[in-house]
């Protein structure tokens, strides 16, 4: 009545957005065209990309470390920790295996960084992106496949910098289907 009760939409609620950052990593064209292997690796590297993407264009635009960060981050890893008791994972042994999925997606955080740059993404850094994803997602040598996921990486990069902040926490950009170079 009268919108007095209407619950407010809280801004660091990014539930949405981390529900469209796993459709997108779950779509079948990663996996069928560009050679993700459909295992739990294989989606935690891929889902940990994505989630990587949009932390570092919030990141970019100064609130990477702010609470916007830490919700996605942590939206990302109660997640993974979910999955891993509802799949019957000792509580004592949560904590050790979300310590090291922690280890290894700073770890191929830093990788992507360094292959991107600090700007958003040149597309001349494709090479380096390209072996990154190989070796990190892909885990073989470079070859179409990394590099069809770097230039889509690249691509879904420079859509998030264009796109406003409310656009990308409602995971509009995400809805899109993927477009992978080759397809």
């Amino acid at each position: 009545m009268f919108g007095l009760f209407k619950k407010k939409r809280d801004p660091l609620d990014i539930d949405v957005l981390y529900q469209q950052l796993v459709e997108r990593s779950r779509d079948p064209i990663f996996y069928n065209q560009c050679g993700v292997p459909d295992t739990i690796d294989g989606r935690f590297d891929l889902l940990g990309l994505h989630v990587h993407l949009v932390l570092r264009e919030i990141r970019r635009r100064g609130q990477g470390r702010d609470q916007l960060g830490q919700a996605i981050f942590d939206a990302f890893f109660g997640d993974l920790d979910q999955g891993l008791r509802e799949s019957g994972v000792g509580d004592l042994s949560v904590a050790k295996k979300i310590r090291k999925m922690a280890e290894a997606f700073y770890g191929r955080a830093a990788a992507y960084d360094a292959a991107m740059g600090k700007a958003v993404a040149p597309i001349d850094c494709v090479k380096d992106l390209s072996a990154a994803i190989a070796r990190n997602v892909l885990q073989a040598p470079p070859d179409k496949s990394s590099d069809m996921l770097a230039a889509y990486s690249i691509k879904l990069e420079q859509d998030l910098s264009e796109a406003s902040l409310e656009t990308i926490l409602s995971g509009a950009l995400l809805r899109l289907s993927p477009h992978i170079a080759g397809d």
